[in-house]
């Protein structure tokens, strides 16, 4: 469980890392400068306007673990759910000794059917983030623009000035529709258990944290060449994520045999 663990922690920071330089810096640049509108209003002096990009970050990594957590939950339930309803298809009779029983085989080929879904959507991801397909964003463009609404009525200038503030305001940007985002909780649902999906989560947001801290600096300096190089990795990992699920949906189904490297189990 442990390798899986660190498997999953360190493809989301990397993702985190590289897409976030692709990604964020032109959709989280103008977010940033929105986010930090009371602040400026306020003329907060350097170091509290620091505390309050902190708290905001610390915000919005609080809601990647807990929707981390909650997808990884919703995925065991639903992973029970499948084992569940796969003993009252088949409930079978006794398995002779050495053989699979009918619900276990139902179960097995449900797990990786899943597993190739979820593969076919790591490929959409990877073609969005490299600009070949529809991104992400542009299929919950609604959502996009509630988030948007609820944001800016927030951060109006004579909305209260409540020390948690930029707090609540970076736990609301957690939740802005992000598909690099989406892809991270990808990942996060095959964690082992709700605590892991939302360390994984939170190893992305950590990922993150460099290329919107520095939003200003990489887009004036950082050049389209680093940002395009960025974004072709973040799309190389999600894709590599993709085909290491299918191959698990595969094995799962008995077509390949399953891989390990010492304790690592790659699928």
């Amino acid at each position: 469980m442990l390798p899986t663990l660190v498997n999953g922690l360190f493809t989301t920071f990397l993702l985190g890392l590289f897409g976030s330089l692709g990604h964020c810096v032109g959709m989280c640049g103008p977010v940033s400068i929105l986010l930090t509108r009371p602040a400026r209003a306020a003329r907060l002096p350097s170091h509290r306007l620091a505390l309050w990009m902190a708290l905001l970050h610390v915000g919005r990594l609080t809601t990647y673990a807990l929707l981390g957590a909650a997808v990884t939950l919703l995925g065991h339930l639903f992973a029970r759910l499948v084992a569940f309803l796969s003993t009252c298809v088949a409930p079978g009779s006794p398995s002779p000794p050495g053989a699979e029983g009918h619900d276990v085989a139902l179960f097995r080929y449900a797990q990786g059917g899943i597993a190739l879904v979820l593969a076919a959507v790591f490929l959409y991801m990877a073609l969005a983030t490299l600009g070949k397909v529809p991104p992400v964003e542009t299929l919950v463009g609604n959502l996009t623009s509630r988030w948007g609404q609820a944001v800016r009525a927030m951060t109006h200038p004579a909305t209260g000035r409540s020390p948690w503030r930029p707090l609540a305001l970076g736990l609301v940007w957690g939740m802005l529709p992000c598909g690099l985002v989406y892809s991270a909780l990808l990942i996060a649902s095959t964690a082992g258990s709700p605590w892991q999906g939302g360390l994984v989560m939170l190893a992305f947001g950590v990922g993150t944290v460099p290329a919107t801290v520095a939003t200003g600096w990489i887009g004036t300096r950082g050049g389209v060449t680093l940002r395009q190089g960025a974004r072709t990795l973040a799309a190389l990992l999600i894709l590599l994520f993709g085909v290491q699920m299918a191959l698990r949906g595969l094995a799962a189904w008995g077509l390949v045999g399953h891989f390990r490297v010492g304790p690592f189990m790659l699928w």
